[in-house]
Formats: structure tokens, sequence, C-alpha cells
């Protein structure tokens, strides 16, 4: 990253010129590594500082969930989802039951799950 940061979020977007990015994010920072230029630019800010969340991606959407401000801080229950499209970050309705930081996403195959 143009900032060096431990613990941030990343996934890979497809940008207006077909070129993939890759879009890491910590705090209230987002970056953008362009994969066609191998530069880093600013991307936009995240609406709230979020550090430590677990971010996951399916196809070209990312998304953050929970996280927290740091340590002694109550974790987020919080879901922002990064739009390939406008590049902005947009705070879902939809909540974590419980506030979370420091957590896995991993996405599990449709056919694992069994028809749930």
């Amino acid at each position: 990253m143009a900032t060096p940061k431990a613990g941030i979020g990343c996934g890979v977007v497809v940008n207006g010129d077909g070129e993939k990015e890759v879009v890491a994010q910590y705090g209230n920072d987002t970056e953008i590594f362009s994969l066609a230029t191998l530069d880093w630019r600013p991307g936009p800010p995240m609406p709230a500082d979020v550090r430590y969340s677990g971010t996951g991606q399916l196809d070209s959407t990312i998304a953050v969930f929970g996280g927290n401000f740091g340590a002694g801080t109550d974790p987020y229950d919080t879901v922002y989802l990064f739009d390939e499209v406008s590049y902005e970050w947009r705070l879902l309705d939809n909540r974590l039951r419980v506030g979370k930081f420091n957590l896995e996403v991993v996405r599990v195959p449709e056919e694992l799950l069994g028809g749930c």
C-alpha cells in the first residue's frame, strides 16, 4: 500500500476500462492498486472508521463485516459493500446478529449447502 497498514481487508474489482484493481480498506482509508499500471491511488473513504473487520468477496462485490475502532472498543455489527460501478462504500440495512471483529469470512460453495 502507499501508506503501510496492518490488518487490512481487500478484494478485486474490474474498473470501467475492464482492468482488475485491488481495493484495500482500513479505518476510514481505502486505497486502490491497479494491476495494469502497478500504482496505488486513494480510493473513496469508508463512511466509518472500521478496523479489524472480516472481508469477503462474491464475484466482484466486496463486503466488509463487523470490525471495531481498536483495542478495548465494542465490536461493530455493520456490513458495508463496495460498489464497483460508483466506487463508493454503502452501508447495508442488514446487520450481524452480534457485533464481531477479527473474524474470518469464507465463501461456502452452494453445492455444499444441500438446499438450505
